[in-house]
């Protein structure tokens, strides 16, 4: 069942205890979803998943579609998925690279503090939670079989497919645009890890990008519509 605040908690006060992993329930004025014919993911966004799965249930046996032997123990992991261009969320539209306009392609999440290899980041002995800032390749839903005690069922867990901003080195030029409300990064993009499958539970806002120099952008952060 539906509930907003435990909704919006997602996004607004996710840290690595708060768990979402994406077949939670969505708004209902985000249904219907408008979803293209059964796709096969690509190779390296397959292993992705896999390793998206492995992380957020470690309790159970999964194993890759791409096995040799298909009698090894585990839970195979399939390949087909079903993708979408855009998708609602709250009154809000994001949409993807797939989508016909690019207006909303563009988002930030939270996650804990990493450098742009990945590596954690401590600050005061902790690692904080950052604002991240992406853009969505394509949304897609993943039908996945999951083992709970002795009940076995599937769940449709609904992803974005998010490149993640690298950050910026000018930590001078980072501060003197916080000062004004923007943000920085960088034109490039991270590394691709499993933290490139998002759950759409987890995007906070959209975000506007604009041009700073031929290597960074300014990140314009815009209002999270909430309307239930």
């Amino acid at each position: 069942e539906f509930d907003l605040n435990t909704f919006v908690n997602y996004a607004e006060k996710w840290n690595d205890g708060l768990d979402v992993s994406g077949w939670e329930p969505l708004p209902p004025s985000t249904y219907p979803l408008h979803l293209k014919p059964m796709v096969p993911i690509i190779n390296d966004h397959y292993d992705l998943l896999l390793a998206y799965y492995q992380y957020m249930y470690p309790y159970n046996i999964f194993k890759s579609y791409h096995i040799a032997d298909i009698n090894a123990p585990g839970e195979m992991v399939g390949d087909i998925i079903q993708k979408m261009p855009s998708i609602e969320i709250l009154g809000q539209l994001y949409r993807s690279e797939e989508a016909r306009s690019k207006k909303g392609i563009d988002i930030q999440a939270l996650f804990l503090e990493t450098d742009n290899n990945g590596n954690p980041v401590f600050r005061e002995g902790r690692q904080y939670t950052e604002m991240r800032y992406g853009r969505i390749a394509y949304f897609f839903v993943h039908r996945l079989r999951l083992h709970q005690g002795n009940n076995t069922d599937y769940f449709d867990h609904t992803f974005a497919f998010v490149n993640w901003y690298a950050k910026s080195s000018d930590f001078t030029s980072i501060a003197a645009q916080r000062s004004h409300g923007l943000m920085e990064c960088s034109n490039q993009f991270r590394k691709m890890t499993l933290e490139c499958i998002l759950p759409v539970h987890r995007i906070f806002s959209p975000i506007a990008v604009a041009p700073n120099g031929p290597d960074k952008l300014i990140v314009i952060p815009l209002p999270r519509k909430i309307t239930g």
